[in-house]
């Protein structure tokens, strides 16, 4: 199955994203599962599609996907542009929910950004708000 056969109604594009950034190195990690439920209850996609469904149909055309810049500009243009720094932050969130800020991710969040046509200082503001709220959570998780 293609992937750009499936019909992508912008709520959908953006579970596939939340999902492709959970699997990317396609791993179910219990962080960024978490990460990902949370915002799959929190846009209340919980009553339109069922996650392990969604899962499963992503499984079945993720060795499709071979250019990621390709994928990440289809979802992008299902999703649309209203929201770029929301997106962004979606996807960062996932990515360094495991506490282990891979260059993979790196390299995804900037064909992403570069999508979302956020500038540089956009990119490491959010990207030092992420990080440094995790920090800060396992710091105070510590003491």
């Amino acid at each position: 199955m293609q992937y750009t056969s499936i019909p992508m109604t912008p709520a959908r594009a953006l579970l596939h994203l939340m999902i492709y950034f959970t699997l990317n190195d396609r791993k179910f990690k219990e962080n960024e599962m978490d990460v990902l439920n949370s915002y799959y209850t929190q846009f209340n996609l919980i009553d339109v599609y069922k996650i392990s469904d969604e899962i499963k149909l992503f499984l079945d055309y993720q060795i499709q996907i071979t250019d990621h810049y390709n994928y990440l500009s289809f979802l992008i243009s299902k999703i649309g542009l209203k929201y770029p720094a929301t997106i962004y932050s979606i996807a960062l969130d996932i990515a360094v929910a495991d506490n282990d800020f891979l260059e993979e991710e790196k390299i995804l969040l900037e064909m992403l950004a570069g999508l979302l046509k956020l500038d540089v200082t956009h990119q490491e503001l959010l990207q030092e708000t992420f990080l440094g709220k995790r920090l800060f959570k396992q710091n105070i998780l510590m003491l």
